[in-house]
């Protein structure tokens, strides 16, 4: 029997790093669902989200940069497990490989850099991981985002 955090996507930040991953999908095209639709889809340690998703999200780019999304938010801690996060996406069912590496693609390479700007920190669990995000969800989201979207 499935409970309720293995059906999500469990996230190991704030609320407000989700907003910011959400925002930057977004306006780069990576994704075409509302707000509502992307949250409901991960849950976390401080914010459990109760809404129930009805139907995957829509990557519109290629496998490979989901690829690059999924290893980098892995790699630094965001994420809990990387083939759960895939299964909420159409069109995505493959494991994440050690293949993917955005060395190849020009685009992969531009958002693995906005990813490394992005969240530039580890997260997780402990305290000493998160003052980086805890000190900077106090500016703007806008000034956040302002250097990453439309480059």
């Amino acid at each position: 029997m499935k409970t309720k955090i293995q059906d999500k996507i469990y996230w190991f930040c704030f609320k407000r790093q989700l907003k910011e991953l959400y925002y930057l999908l977004f306006a780069e095209g990576y994704i075409s669902s509302s707000w509502d639709e992307f949250s409901a889809h991960f849950t976390g340690k401080k914010f459990p989200i109760e809404k129930k998703y009805t139907k995957k999200l829509k990557w519109e780019k290629s496998k490979y940069t989901l690829t690059v999304l999924i290893n980098y938010l892995f790699e630094k801690g965001f994420l809990k497990y990387s083939d759960n996060a895939l299964r909420h996406f159409n069109n995505v069912s493959n494991p994440v490989s050690e293949k993917y590496r955005p060395q190849n693609q020009k685009t992969a390479k531009e958002f693995q850099l906005k990813l490394n700007q992005l969240f530039p920190a580890r997260s997780g669990y402990r305290c000493k991981e998160r003052l980086y995000y805890k000190s900077r969800n106090k500016e703007p989201l806008r000034t956040v985002l302002k250097g990453l979207i439309g480059r």
